[in-house]
This record gives structure tokens, C-alpha cells and sequence, in this order.
């Protein structure tokens, strides 16, 4: 099978890689070598429409995050996962009240969003997944998530559990 890009997904990709050239790339080096986060660009790439792509097809959304990526690795894993999982996650399963609430944050990055999903059970046997125990209150986490990408610079953290 043979995917190409339509006009629209092709101009997507073509700002994506002006995006990052101007917002990513000039400071990447340094990131790494001081394990900088991004603050400053992800408030940039919101400014600019790249923390919304959530509602583009997902083959679009792909190519720009790649595009992203080429020139910020980290910087391409946090936009993918903020609109992936976070966004797309929130505007599919969340409530309309956390909809209305944190999507114009999110797109605008005014919010960063980070995804904890792994379980301590998929990376040390016998360990418990995360719980989600209905309180009087609410619902309680119990557990741990070892790995959310982007948690240090994250305000919002979807949290998967059972």
C-alpha cells in the first residue's frame, strides 16, 4: 500500500517544516545538552495552530509531527503525544464540561498536556496496574505510571486507568 499526501496534508507538512526551522530547531542542540524543556517553543507552536492538529486526519497530523520531529525530537513527541492522546483522548471521551474547559487551553498552549500510560506491570512483573476507586468524593488514583512523557513541563496529565 502507497500513501500520498493530498494538496491539503502536502501544505500542512510544507508549514510544519518552516515551523520548525523557526520555533524548533534554533535551540535544540542546547536543550539536550542542558535537558532544557521546551516551555518557550510549545507556547509558540500553540500560537500557532500546531497544538490543535488533533482535529486534522490523522495522516496529516503524522506528516507535520514528523516534520516537527526531524528537527526536535523531543519537542515532536510532546506535540504528538499533547495531540494524540491528550486532546483527541479528551475531545472523544471526556465530558463536555472538561471539553469546553481544557480544549481552547490545550490548542493555544496555554496548557500542556502529558499522557500517563504505562503501568508499573508492564515494566516490572507482579506489580499492579493504576486504579481509578470511586470515592464519596470522586474518583482516587491508586498506583504509579512510571513513564509520562513530558511530565515535567506538563499542567494537565491524562491518566489512564482501570
Amino acid at each position: 500500500m502507497r500513501f500520498a499526501p493530498d494538496a491539503e496534508s502536502e501544505k500542512l507538512r510544507e508549514e510544519a517544516v518552516r515551523a520548525a526551522a523557526e520555533i524548533c530547531a534554533p535551540e535544540a542542540a542546547r536543550r539536550d545538552e542542558t535537558r532544557a524543556f521546551p516551555r518557550e517553543e510549545i507556547r509558540r507552536l500553540g500560537t500557532g495552530g500546531w497544538l490543535g492538529m488533533y482535529e486534522r486526519d490523522r495522516f496529516a497530523t503524522g506528516l507535520a509531527i514528523a516534520e516537527l520531529s526531524r528537527a526536535c525530537a523531543s519537542i515532536g513527541l510532546l506535540v504528538g503525544f499533547h495531540n494524540l492522546l491528550v486532546c483527541d483522548g479528551i475531545a472523544r471521551s471526556g465530558t463536555q464540561e472538561a471539553r469546553e474547559s481544557f480544549l481552547p487551553r490545550l490548542t493555544k498552549g496555554d496548557l500542556l498536556g502529558a499522557v500517563a500510560l504505562s503501568d508499573p506491570a508492564t515494566t516490572r512483573p507482579g506489580e499492579e496496574p493504576a486504579q481509578a476507586v470511586l470515592t464519596d468524593e470522586g474518583y482516587r488514583l491508586r498506583g504509579t505510571k512510571p513513564f509520562v512523557p513530558g511530565a515535567v513541563g506538563a499542567d494537565l496529565f491524562l491518566v489512564y486507568a482501570y
